[in-house]
């Protein structure tokens, strides 16, 4: 296979997700990445100097991505109001309804590195906090009384969902979340 620069550097990346998301880190070694890639391990080297930098890549373009993504599909949304913030819940419904969903690799990141990186662990919790901002501002444009309590309630709501959609229940946990988010929604904008 004959790639470019720029598209060995992506299909590197493209393929760590996928096999840090599917396997985690540890189990998830620099030589099935180049294999799965289509490069050489040198070359994956080449692109990144160390493992620990290739999955620092991983998750920065990963959370950029997401957070893009995420944004553009709700803030494309009107009117605003309850329909931007019930539109976060169907965004988790698409993820968890993916062939390939296998939970957030921001909490294995958490898990597998917690004491051990604290460099990737700060990325994780920026990606985490980044989400959370994102709520905030819905909270604050549909009128929550207090924004930054309903972020909290959102995301502790969704967040509880990926593990028990990892669990086996898949996209239908969401039903139950839309009613619970619907209720925390109502309770915080009375």
């Amino acid at each position: 296979m004959n790639m470019k620069k720029n598209e060995k550097h992506d299909a590197i990346l493209v393929t760590a997700n996928l096999l840090f998301e599917k396997q985690g880190f540890h189990a998830t070694g620099v030589d099935q990445i180049a294999a799965e890639s289509g490069v050489t391990k040198r070359t994956l080297y080449k692109y990144f100097v160390s493992k620990e930098g290739l999955i620092e890549a991983v998750l920065k373009r990963h959370q950029e991505g997401m957070m893009a993504r995420s944004r553009a599909k709700i803030l494309a949304i009107h009117p605003v109001g309850d329909a931007r913030l019930m539109a976060c819940v169907e965004l988790y419904r698409e993820w968890f309804a993916r062939s390939n969903f296998s939970g957030c690799i921001f909490v294995k990141t958490l898990n597998e590195f917690g004491a051990c990186s604290p460099n990737l662990v700060t990325l994780a919790v920026h990606a985490k906090q980044a989400m959370r901002g994102f709520f905030v501002e819905l909270a604050v444009e549909r009128g929550a009384r207090d924004p930054e309590v309903l972020a909290d309630q959102l995301q502790l709501l969704l967040e509880g969902s990926i593990v028990v959609a990892q669990l086996g229940r898949g996209p239908e946990v969401i039903d139950l979340v839309k009613s619970m988010v619907k209720s925390t929604i109502a309770a915080a904008c009375a």
